[in-house]
């Protein structure tokens, strides 16, 4: 496994519980140093995934702040959360640690190992020695992040033509309500993106601004003032860390997920659902699936191509339709000015709370759909336009329940088909 991230660190879990014997490859000193997400995230999901709760700060309120009204949701019991993430990482090493994975910081991974077009290993070089290393292996895992550093050497994965750059401020902020999670859109805070501020317990609130290039080349980092002074509670807060990150926000089926013994996981794959830039969920269940197929190669003595597209098409069936139609409606929010968002507030304010937290959740199901629809027409007649105008055929074919498609191909023995 090449990166402790969520994504390897569950792939490696899984496949140490699969018997396969397993090494986690990171360069870093420290797993979940620096944080670079914020962190939000929603209970239920997490809950399914085994996350412990103290692992989780809950929020019983959202709020959408548009550039010139708002909209608020209220919950009896939280639906969303966020995360210590720092905490969560530690965690998810010492749990696949305990199922048999050997961790290995300070090791800096620079290229694949590549027999017959296969990958076969890893080449890296040790952080204290500078020793060049290289480790032998049935099955690769990349999970090194959006920078894809495995797959991209090993030929075949295009890169990502369009990320998510956010910048964020670690506040302590007692002043804060910690109750709610806040978003923010709009072209003083985040022009061609969105703001937030999510308390994560003891006073403690991540407040960032995220936006997509190419869309944009403004810095998000010269917002947070602006946004801070927007955001109830903040007054007298000061920082206690600065943090940067990048995240994809290509079309999901843009990455390839599988090749001859390689599997790529997490924003190595993009992983993350485009609509709010929300990933840790998504890729440590991709992890969980990965981790399953790689040990089931080892065992069968079998890491072909085909053979490992069992993990493309399962990931494809639990997530594709949601994360097609999720990249589809994040394109057409990046377009939106501030005239286009305080047009849609009150379609937003007519959208009940539950559906609310569902939708920003990636749910996309048909049934959620159209239950909105009947509530408001407008609702129904933005999907059909969605469709229509065909952010095109994926999101007819998600909204309709059209099929998973293969991965495409690495470049190796047979790289024109799936094996």
């Amino acid at each position: 496994m090449v990166g402790a991230g969520p994504a390897g660190l569950r792939a490696a879990r899984a496949a140490a519980l699969g018997g396969a014997r397993t090494l986690v490859l990171d360069k870093a000193d420290a797993v979940g140093v620096p944080v670079r997400t914020s962190g939000g995230s929603f209970v239920t999901e997490l809950d399914r995934l085994g996350v412990p709760a103290r692992l989780y700060h809950p929020v019983t309120r959202l709020r959408f702040v548009g550039p010139r009204s708002e909209a608020v949701y209220d919950y009896p019991e939280p639906v969303a959360c966020v995360l210590d993430v720092r905490g969560l990482y530690q965690h998810l090493a010492q749990e696949a640690i305990a199922a048999g994975a050997a961790l290995r910081l300070r090791a800096r991974v620079e290229e694949p190992v590549l027999t017959g077009g296969a990958a076969t290993g890893v080449r890296f070089r040790d952080g204290l020695s500078g020793e060049a290393c290289e480790a032998r292996a049935r099955v690769v895992v990349d999970a090194s992040g959006h920078a894809a550093l495995v797959a991209r050497r090993a030929g075949g994965h295009p890169g990502f033509p369009s990320v998510g750059y956010g910048a964020e401020l670690d506040l302590f902020a007692p002043g804060f309500d910690e109750r709610e999670a806040v978003l923010l859109v709009g072209s003083q805070v985040a022009p061609r993106g969105y703001a937030w501020a999510f308390p994560h317990g003891g006073g403690r609130v991540r407040l960032g601004v995220g936006v997509t290039r190419p869309h944009t080349d403004l810095d998000p980092r010269a917002y947070l003032e602006t946004v801070a002074a927007r955001v109830p509670g903040l007054r007298g807060a000061s920082p206690v860390e600065v943090h940067t990150g990048l995240v994809p926000a290509a079309a999901p089926d843009g990455a390839p997920l599988v090749a001859h013994g390689l599997l790529v996981v997490g924003d190595a794959a993009g992983q993350a659902s485009s609509l709010v830039g929300e990933g840790i969920r998504y890729v440590m269940r991709a992890g969980d699936l990965a981790g399953g197929v790689a040990a089931g190669a080892v065992r069968a003595g079998d890491a072909s191509r085909g053979f490992l597209e069992r993990y493309a098409r399962a990931w494809q069936r639990e997530f594709g339709r949601d994360l097609r139609v999720a990249h589809a409606v994040h394109e057409r929010l990046v377009s939106y000015d501030d005239a286009a968002w305080e047009e849609r507030m009150p379609l937003l304010r007519a959208i009940p709370p539950g559906p609310f937290a569902r939708l920003l959740a990636g749910d996309f199901s048909p049934g959620l759909l159209l239950e909105l629809g009947t509530r408001h027409p407008r609702l129904l007649a933005t999907a059909g336009r969605l469709a229509a105008a065909g952010v095109g055929r994926r999101v007819n074919s998600a909204l309709t329940g059209g099929g998973s498609r293969p991965s495409p191909p690495l470049s190796g023995p047979d790289s024109g088909g799936t094996g």
